[in-house]
């Protein structure tokens, strides 16, 4: 039981960092473990009080995914010049 408890925790963690067309699926996550997965964002933002804004960028910066943070969590994600 035990073992089979395991396989599919580490399973769904695997199947999480493998996401790359549904950016979606890290709303409700701490931003720590996108962190973790994708490495530092190129820029930060604050917006207002309870938001950051994390942003990533790909084909020399023509692509970017930024997502929403509000108390270390994710609660939204866009995207500018990419194919998702």
């Amino acid at each position: 039981m035990t073992v089979a408890l395991t396989f599919i925790l580490l399973q769904g963690c695997e199947t999480l960092s493998s996401v790359q067309s549904d950016n979606t699926a890290w709303e409700g996550h701490h931003v720590d473990d996108l962190i973790a997965s994708w490495g530092q964002p190129a820029r930060t933002e604050q917006l207002g009080n309870d938001y950051m804004a994390y942003t990533w960028t790909e084909n020399a910066g023509s692509c970017e995914k930024t997502f929403l943070v509000s108390e270390g969590n994710i609660t939204g994600y866009s995207s500018s010049g990419c194919n998702d």
